[in-house]
């Protein structure tokens, strides 16, 4: 089992990291939209009450108002989803104190879907297009690190439980491991991104001592955020009474477990960019 979860993550990290480098941005765009969207099915799918049907319906509305969305300001779309994420929390702690499911309602969940998906994918393409593939593979990176750095720092030191009604295994210490390995490969990183390897793929940032602070300060406040897409994610499945959100990737479970922490870290790293 650990086997093909090892394999899997190389494989997929590898198509990921040659679509970075080797697709044009519009290919990067359309390949990030396809994993997207099979994340939207996976977690409409979550639900009792969508169907194939209802779901294969939406997921065609989905796809047209994300195709829309990229004619309008992203300011706002991006705005929306950070407002989102700056709510999510609420939820997670009234479900850790009662259980109770608050997205009963079809109109909510898919409002939800829109909410948590629409933002990440114009944040990709906006990170992408506007600032390069050195800024998108960056924040890939410390989200990674931050999950590698919170398992094996909960492994060895954790006591304390961050969230045990979601996702008993996650703990204060892993989580504060994982930010600090964030911390170290997000200064590291840094000067990477201003180095003649990654150069040519910076258009939109202007590399000083104070937007190099806001930089890491803005990627630690987004693998934060990532922790928290990753227990909404485990709620959801929790309400499901299902351990994983699909089985495309074999033993890793679907799509949606592999991109969770990155639909609250995107929309806030890309935001942040603009702002900076």
């Amino acid at each position: 089992m650990l086997a093909q979860r090892v394999i899997t993550a190389i494989l997929f990290g590898l198509i990921i990291i040659l679509g970075i480098f080797y697709l044009s941005p519009v290919g990067f765009d359309f390949l990030l939209f396809l994993i997207v969207t099979l994340a939207v099915w996976e977690f409409l799918g979550l639900f009792n009450g969508w169907d194939y049907q209802k779901r294969a319906g939406f997921l065609v509305l989905f796809i047209l108002t994300s195709m829309l969305t990229q004619f309008l300001p992203v300011l706002p779309i991006l705005t929306i989803g950070v407002l989102w994420w700056l709510v999510a929390p609420y939820f997670l702690w009234r479900y850790a104190a009662d259980a109770r499911n608050y997205f009963t309602s079809m109109i909510w969940q898919g409002l939800l879907a829109a909410l948590v998906f629409i933002p990440c994918w114009t944040g990709s393409v906006i990170i992408n297009g506007r600032f390069g593939k050195g800024f998108l593979l960056y924040l890939l990176v410390i989200v990674c690190v931050t999950d590698i750095g919170a398992y094996f720092a909960g492994r060895f030191w954790g006591k304390h439980l961050l969230a045990p009604g979601i996702s008993p295994k996650k703990t204060v210490e892993g989580l504060l491991g994982g930010i600090l390995a964030a911390l170290l490969v997000a200064i590291a990183s840094v000067f990477l991104l201003k180095s003649a390897i990654v150069k040519p793929s910076v258009m939109g940032f202007n590399f000083g001592l104070l937007n190099n602070i806001s930089l890491v300060m803005l990627s630690l406040v987004a693998c934060l955020w990532s922790v928290i897409g990753d227990l909404f994610e485990s709620m959801l499945k929790r309400l499901a009474g299902v351990k994983d959100s699909g089985k495309i990737l074999p033993g890793h479970g679907g799509m949606y477990d592999r991109i969770d922490s990155l639909t609250s870290a995107i929309p806030i790293f890309a935001l942040g960019l603009l702002l900076i």
